[in-house]
């Protein structure tokens, strides 16, 4: 199970860095694409304590069997 959350966690920081760098006003063609992220949400809530807990939501489109034997291994 880490090593499938760190691959996630991975996944989520490359993907965060392209969003930042492309335009909100286009919509990029993602019909070849093998899964695309549609919704990508992070959460970080720190106690008085000084523990913490990290959220993270994603929406995942799977989009041919590339994309479904990607998310597989």
């Amino acid at each position: 199970m880490s090593r499938l959350s760190g691959a996630f966690f991975a996944c989520t920081l490359f993907v965060s860095a392209l969003f930042g760098q492309t335009s909100l006003t286009k919509k990029a063609d993602t019909s070849q694409e093998a899964l695309v992220f549609d919704r990508l949400d992070s959460l970080v809530r720190f106690e008085d304590d000084g523990t913490g807990v990290r959220e993270t939501t994603a929406v995942i489109r799977v989009q041919s069997q590339a994309g479904v034997r990607r998310w597989a291994s």
